[in-house]
């Protein structure tokens, strides 16, 4: 199959508009870019019949039947949950997994969903670990001046108090250390 020029190695995510009314989608789209933050997104016209994707970033778009969707392309479902961040999703719309897995782990953050916060955070579960690391990296930058090679127990719960950290925080205090 012929591979289309007009709409393939592009970038749609932004302005996926043009596609809904398109009438020249046809053939084969290589290396294009589809990914929408809205799940199942209709960006392309639902009578749209015989196109070939390959090598293409389809996540969270929807492909009306009669279409293919080659193994190379990503075709995933993601949504934002209550910590803000966004995850893959199953069939019934449940999260499996954070999108940014390795981050989770690089920043001692579960990766479970049952994790996940019932109620919406106002700060990202990501960023709110970053700012505590970041308010510790002063704390320690503090100590050092001081000539604080270590920290005892009374200075832990101080800081502890003083900053707001959880238990899980105050691991990485002691692995900072």
């Amino acid at each position: 199959m012929a591979i289309n020029e007009k709409y393939s190695y592009k970038s749609f995510g932004r302005n996926p508009a043009a596609l809904k009314t398109a009438i020249d989608l046809a053939g084969t789209i290589v290396g294009s870019g589809f990914s929408q933050s809205t799940l199942d997104a209709h960006i392309f016209p639902d009578t749209m019949t015989g196109v070939v994707f390959e090598k293409c970033n389809l996540d969270n778009v929807y492909i009306p039947p009669g279409n293919t969707v080659d193994p190379s392309c990503s075709h995933k479902r993601f949504a934002t949950q209550n910590d803000l961040e966004d995850w893959f999703i199953d069939g019934a719309d449940k999260p499996v997994e954070p999108i940014d897995k390795k981050m989770y782990e690089k920043l001692k953050l579960s990766t479970d969903p049952k994790d996940i916060p019932v109620t919406p955070l106002v700060v990202s579960v990501t960023r709110a670990r970053l700012l505590a690391i970041h308010q510790l990296d002063d704390v320690f930058g503090q100590l050092k001046k001081a000539g604080q090679a270590s920290v005892s127990l009374a200075d832990e719960a101080t800081i502890k108090k003083l900053y707001s950290l959880s238990d899980k925080d105050m691991v990485l205090v002691k692995e900072m250390l």
